[in-house]
């Protein structure tokens, strides 16, 4: 019988991997003449950012012991009109209004690269309070999981990610 192996991390940890990932393809992005900024950058980026999204973050906590395989994560760099129906990685940080939650829709690609991350409030249950895209400094943040239950959302910050 082989035993599995694990990765003990964290929801903090593997999304700020999923920056310095983004982060590392810069210079390769420019060499390829692919533009990534915000504003600039088009279907090509989004598709690699998704992936690397896809791959790392939403892989990492779909094969973390005990969240499962049920998890119903937004999609990279989207902002949805409603988030009821999704688990969320909540960006904490200081002045969000109590009640509400500030969900990660992404990194902001600007001339200093991913320094900044993109998010929007919501309610509790996942209503859209204000369709407008926050940006604040990435070191001014944290992100957790908030994992969907019947009656309300559970806060997960480490993760057991099976490998």
């Amino acid at each position: 019988m082989t035993r599995s192996a694990r990765w003990d991390t964290t929801v903090q940890e593997i999304v700020l991997i999923l920056r310095d990932a983004l982060s590392a393809l810069i210079p390769i992005a420019e060499r390829a003449n692919l533009p990534w900024r915000d504003g600039e950058a088009y279907d090509d980026w989004d598709a690699i950012a998704s992936i690397l999204y896809e791959r790392i973050v939403v892989g990492s906590i779909v094969h973390a012991v005990g969240t499962g395989s049920g998890l119903a994560l937004p999609k990279y760099d989207l902002v949805y009109p409603s988030y009821t129906s999704h688990d969320l990685i909540s960006v904490e940080l200081a002045g969000v209004p109590e009640g509400t939650i500030a969900v990660f829709i992404g990194f902001a690609g600007t001339q200093d690269g991913f320094t900044h991350v993109k998010w929007v409030s919501v309610t509790q249950s996942g209503q859209v309070v204000d369709p407008t895209i926050h940006v604040t400094a990435y070191a001014d943040c944290s992100f957790i999981l908030l994992q969907r239950t019947s009656q309300s959302r559970i806060r997960v910050s480490d993760i057991s990610v099976e490998l």
